[in-house]
């Protein structure tokens, strides 16, 4: 299981100075995870509330991640709640996405599954599938724990040219070409086999396997009462939630209603993660957004259809607690707590995709009222983890994912590896020292005396415990988790 409150002494050291994982309040960091924000001010639940919520355990959840609908933001409310409850998640490759766009799982997650089906635990034993892959329910269902309640499976859908807006300001291989041009190019294709058509003509179904159903072609887009409308019918019916994005604080509450209303209105506190590329502003006229709407016949159709369906259950649900005011003040609420973690986290980073780079120190009240947690996205939680899972030696994820050395940055959030090792090449890091940002500002502590650990705070120097016993002290120069030869750091 993700270890994750009974996290270990071993992993974590001994020693008292040992790094604190970085959303874990100082008085809880030796195990006791504080929740899913880990801040003050409203965001941190209290003991009381986790000990109500972990005694009604939450069904598996199966998110389709579709791209560019508000689902990141989605996707790190459900991470942040599954974290704290130690619930085991299935990580995907590169913390990003399964095999996609080719078929799930893909390796090494394959090769995993048919040494799993062999040992008596099986394939089946994940609480969360969250990242992004083409759906594939029955494959995916696989993996997923067996239990008294079924898998919630969950999506997101946004309208299609607002989708594709984001889309094209998102990705910088669609920006290669004008509005005009991308939407000719994407009208023109005969199939939907690569990233970059699937990013451009139907994304939101292509995601739910639109594509997968028709072998790739986009010959039935346009054949609604044969092809279309029977797919739509079929996959909402299979998607028990799907949250419209337009409406996303409304959408969070029909979740929580469908669980149980066992995740607390704090949980679904939540910063817009990944909302446009950087210096991307463009945007479409009113015939660009009709057109992209065409393009995209598939996505309007399921669009409409999940639409209409929510509006029903929100009207039922606000309806049915009206006599209490239970929704409506529920909603409040949640809009209040996310004025204030937008208002906190302004101007602070973003952490977890390629281009963005890890929070840097901005002061403990500050990080205090807008943790790292509230403001890591859906791949940066994914290294985190992963990197869990493999400091732990379980068997819960595939050992060539640990090699990733994005995980090997995160697993130095953690402390130092089990029984005082020192960091080795299962772990993606091999030789040499290594650099780990960490909050508040870091102590010196040391491993085996083979191998020496850097801690740096951009703000201030570091205190570095080496091999020979001696302290020495470094400006911090790195912004980033790399390996550093001795000359780096040893004057």
């Amino acid at each position: 299981a993700l270890i994750v409150g009974a996290l270990s002494a071993a992993v974590l050291g001994d020693d008292e100075s040992s790094c604190q994982m970085p959303h874990v309040a100082p008085q809880l960091a030796r195990g006791a995870d504080p929740g899913p924000l880990g801040g003050a001010e409203g965001f941190l639940l209290s003991a009381k509330q986790r000990a109500a919520l972990v005694s009604r355990p939450l069904p598996p959840i199966l998110f389709a991640k579709t791209h560019k609908t508000a689902s990141s933001t989605v996707a790190c409310v459900l991470l942040r709640a599954g974290d704290w409850r130690n619930l085991t998640f299935m990580v995907a490759q590169n913390g990003s996405g399964f095999n996609f766009p080719g078929p799930f799982p893909g390796e090494p997650w394959n090769a995993w599954a048919a040494a799993a089906d062999r040992s008596p635990r099986g394939r089946a034993r994940f609480d969360l599938i969250v990242n992004h892959a083409v759906l594939d329910l029955p494959a995916m269902l696989g993996f997923l724990r067996k239990g008294p309640e079924r898998p919630l499976v969950v999506t997101v859908l946004r309208e299609p040219w607002r989708q594709a807006q984001s889309a094209y300001n998102w990705y910088p291989r669609l920006r290669a070409r004008s509005p005009d041009e991308h939407l000719d190019w994407a009208e023109g294709l005969a199939e939907v086999a690569s990233a970059e058509a699937a990013a451009a003509r139907n994304p939101q179904a292509h995601d739910l396997g639109w594509y997968r159903h028709t072998g790739g072609s986009t010959a039935h887009d346009a054949a609604d009462e044969g092809w279309v409308g029977p797919w739509v019918s079929a996959t909402l019916s299979a998607v028990d939630v799907a949250l419209p994005a337009e409406h996303l604080e409304e959408g969070l509450l029909v979740l929580r209603d469908r669980l149980g209303g066992r995740l607390a209105v704090e949980e679904l506190a939540s910063l817009r993660m990944k909302e446009a590329g950087p210096g991307a502003t463009v945007r479409f006229s009113e015939a660009q957004r009709a057109r992209a709407g065409r393009v995209s016949r598939v996505d309007a159709a399921i669009y409409a259809a999940a639409s209409a369906r929510f509006n029903q259950e929100v009207g039922a649900l606000a309806r049915a607690e009206s006599a209490a005011g239970g929704f409506a003040e529920d909603l409040e609420r949640l809009r209040a707590l996310n004025r204030r973690l937008a208002e906190a986290c302004e101007g602070m980073p973003q952490w977890g995709y390629a281009h963005l780079h890890p929070p840097t120190s901005q002061g403990e009240a500050k990080e205090r009222a807008c943790p790292v947690a509230a403001r890591t996205d859906a791949r940066g939680y994914t290294f985190r983890t992963t990197a869990r899972l493999c400091a732990a030696r379980t068997t819960d994820v595939p050992a060539a994912l640990c090699e990733d050395p994005h995980v090997a940055g995160s697993l130095l959030e953690h402390g130092a590896p089990a029984d005082g090792e020192a960091a080795s090449s299962s772990y993606g890091v091999s030789g040499g020292e290594i650099v780990h940002q960490c909050w508040p500002p870091p102590v010196s502590y040391s491993t085996a005396p083979t191998e020496s650990w850097v801690t740096q705070s951009p703000r201030a120097p570091v205190r570095i415990k080496s091999s020979d016993d001696r302290t020495h002290v470094a400006h911090p120069v790195i912004s980033d988790y790399k390996r550093l030869p001795p000359r780096a750091w040893a004057g």
